[in-house]
């Protein structure tokens, strides 16, 4: 019985897919080899027992082989890794395994080799990737689910400044501020379900500097798919966004120059034009009226020759407050040229309402207008087009109103309405 179990395990070692090998102590020559180190090396057993150790382990030297041994003392067994040699030249990792034992009354040592090529291969392709990872000049950084910093490379140290002696184990809501939109929870959820998620955050610097970033996250999962943190790739874009905020201010002031008064400040008359527009369709739509009123002001050539432009240009903005105060919000006051005017009265219940418009105009003007301690004297002109009792015709309201003004300006400080003759 035990002679037949004696048997079996021979069989076991000599048939087994691993490669093992009985070497002799003292001489390093190959006792024996199994059919698994005969497969994997594609030497024949014969090849094999004429070699020693070192004509297959290239990785082997003879002070290293002596070391090993005389650790032998120490330890039953004894691990290292390997590089062998095949015999048509290429060669493989391996992880061994060896022990002294007693084999054909000599001391020996038996090697159980593991060929761990992948493994060492792909931990290889892992750290290359890591090391890419880590001197890109990108941020990335990866967290677990509480958000504490796990990994923190060169790139993150560029951009926030904090080392990674200093960023590691530090929560990521000390970088990731709370005024962002979308909170931490939130994003875990988000990446939850999607696996990745692209926004533009506010992140903190070391320094305090508040820079604004285009991230990418990316949930990490286990071996069991399960969420177990986040990855974020972050690229500063506060430049960017600064000069995009630049254009976009740059473009509403050219906006803004094409339809106000430089001036003033009032529509020009470009927007009069659109307001006036407006006008007409909503009152057809509601079947009501408004009041065009066309407004100069007396004398002011005189002023603008005499003292100067910039006197002038005075005496038109505190004109325009003025009239700006005789009307509501809801009508719109237009300086659509020199030192003329227009108003939309909306919603005009009776005709004659315009009138009261027109006489808070005419008596707020004639109060001087003081510019360098001097008291200059102004009036007005308004005339009024009602729509759509003159005309339902937008140039013709216009039109009619202006002629009205010139009536008015006959007299001076007064209003006429547009009569057809």
């Amino acid at each position: 019985m035990i002679k037949e179990n004696t048997q079996d395990l021979l069989n076991l070692i000599h048939y087994s897919p691993n490669e093992i090998y009985i070497i002799d102590y003292d001489t390093n020559k190959y006792l024996f080899v199994n059919t698994g180190a005969c497969k994997i090396s594609g030497y024949s057993k014969e090849e094999l027992l004429k070699m020693d150790v070192f004509d297959i382990d290239v990785s082997l030297t003879c002070e290293k082989f002596d070391n090993l041994k005389k650790k032998f003392s120490d330890k039953d067994t004894i691990q290292s890794r390997a590089v062998y040699r095949k015999k048509d030249g290429s060669s493989y990792n391996s992880q061994t395994y060896m022990h002294t034992i007693q084999y054909e009354n000599k001391k020996a040592i038996v090697i159980f080799n593991n060929n761990i090529s992948d493994i060492v291969e792909l931990k290889q392709k892992y750290k290359k990737q890591a090391d890419i990872l880590e001197h890109i000049h990108d941020s990335i950084i990866s967290t677990d689910l509480d958000g504490n910093i796990l990994s923190y490379n060169k790139g993150s140290e560029i951009l926030l400044g904090f080392t990674k002696d200093e960023a590691i184990g530090k929560n990521i809501l000390d970088i990731y501020g709370f005024e962002n939109p979308t909170d931490l929870k939130s994003l875990q959820k988000i990446l939850e379900k999607n696996n990745e998620y692209d926004m533009e955050a506010y992140l903190t610097k070391k320094d305090g500097t508040r820079i604004i970033c285009d991230i990418y996250l990316s949930a990490v999962r286990n071996e069991q798919n399960e969420m177990s943190g986040m990855v974020g790739y972050s690229l500063d874009i506060t430049d960017k966004k600064e000069a995009e905020n630049l254009i976009e201010e740059q473009a509403q002031r050219l906006r803004h120059q094409a339809y106000y008064d430089i001036l003033t400040d009032l529509p020009n008359r470009v927007l009069f034009q659109d307001r006036l527009s407006q006008a007409i369709k909503m009152s057809k739509r509601n079947n009501e009226k408004f009041a065009l009123l066309f407004i100069d002001l007396d004398k002011f050539k005189h002023i603008n020759d005499s003292l100067g432009h910039p006197i002038g240009d005075k005496v038109l903005l505190e004109a325009s407050k003025r009239l700006k105060s005789s009307i509501r919000d809801e009508d719109t006051l237009s300086r659509i040229g020199g030192d003329e005017f227009t108003i939309i009265i909306r919603k005009l219940q009776k005709n004659k309402s315009a009138s009261i418009v027109a006489k808070k105009i005419l008596k707020i003007m004639k109060k001087p207008i003081i510019v360098n301690n001097k008291a200059l004297k102004i009036s007005a002109s308004v005339g009024i087009s009602i729509f759509p009792d003159d005309t339902k015709n937008e140039h013709k309201l216009i039109k009619f109103s202006d002629k009205a003004m010139y009536k008015a300006k006959v007299h001076r400080n007064t209003f006429k309405y547009y009569k057809k003759r």
